[in-house]
């Protein structure tokens, strides 16, 4: 499985490890340079510098191939565009988004990026179930 991981903090890098280890083939995609040297030092050829929100960096990436796309940037307009552009250009069955605010969570369901995973929506359902 070939999966591209669009965003290099806690969340996409520590999924990006978890998945090698696991012997997935992982692109992570990472828009700030400072973040990228360090994350480059670890995850050496598995990522990459650009902005994913611009075709051609997906492409490098390969996003022709990718099985999975997983968009976990600290913006939601980024994450639903990315989740959006690889469903509907680039024909990838799979997608997941990170949603940061919860008052987005409607408009990523509206428009057919699912699952679109808020931690703070899973934190106040299991403060409910309690």
């Amino acid at each position: 499985m070939y999966v591209i991981i669009v965003g290099a903090g806690k969340v996409g890098w520590n999924l990006s490890r978890e998945l090698i280890a696991r012997d997935q083939e992982v692109t992570l995609i990472e828009s700030d340079h400072r973040r990228y040297r360090i994350v480059e030092e670890e995850l050496e050829h598995a990522v990459q510098y650009g902005d994913a929100t611009e075709l051609w960096v997906l492409e490098r990436a390969g996003i022709q191939r990718a099985d999975l796309v997983i968009a976990v940037t600290g913006d939601d307009e980024d994450n639903i565009l990315i989740c959006q552009v690889a469903k509907e250009k680039y024909l990838c069955d799979r997608v997941i988004a990170r949603v940061n605010n919860p008052r987005n969570h409607d408009h990523f369901r509206l428009l057919g990026i699912q699952p679109a995973v808020s931690a703070t929506d899973l934190i106040l359902r299991l403060i409910e179930h309690e």
